[in-house]
């Protein structure tokens, strides 16, 4: 597991801290009512916790039966190496994965949005990134 400072938790992250961890990012912002209704939607997610506040997410959203996008995969600037033999965002995937395994049904459809964390982890999690 991550250091004791970091926790993996499964949850949907609030609009408020969505939004915030969006802005430092540079993300275009949207609406709270259409964020709102997004994460609700989510059929899993996980969050990064350091000291209880939100410093990165990813959520999967889909049909929950053929169609799995892993979506939202976010980690503040600078928390991208932490010391440890493995990375915040491989930790989330390592639950996104497990997730997957259990609910997904043989031949179903798994896609990741790009994204600088993508890019620089997926790979080793059988995900290719478009050129």
């Amino acid at each position: 597991m991550v250091e004791d400072t970091y926790k993996i938790v499964e949850r949907i992250p609030d609009v408020a801290e969505f939004q915030l961890i969006r802005q430092v990012l540079n993300y275009d912002m949207v609406d709270d009512e259409i964020v709102e209704r997004a994460l609700n939607n989510s059929l899993f997610a996980v969050c990064a916790e350091r000291d209880s506040l939100l410093i990165g997410c990813v959520r999967v959203v889909g049909d929950g039966g053929i169609y799995f996008f892993i979506e939202d995969l976010m980690l503040l600037p600078g928390l991208e190496n932490v010391g440890e033999e493995k990375s915040i965002v491989d930790y989330m995937m390592d639950e996104i994965m497990a997730y997957l395994k259990k609910v997904a049904p043989p031949n179903a459809f798994f896609c990741i949005k790009d994204s600088k964390a993508a890019r620089d982890h997926c790979k080793q999690f059988g995900f290719r990134m478009p050129r």
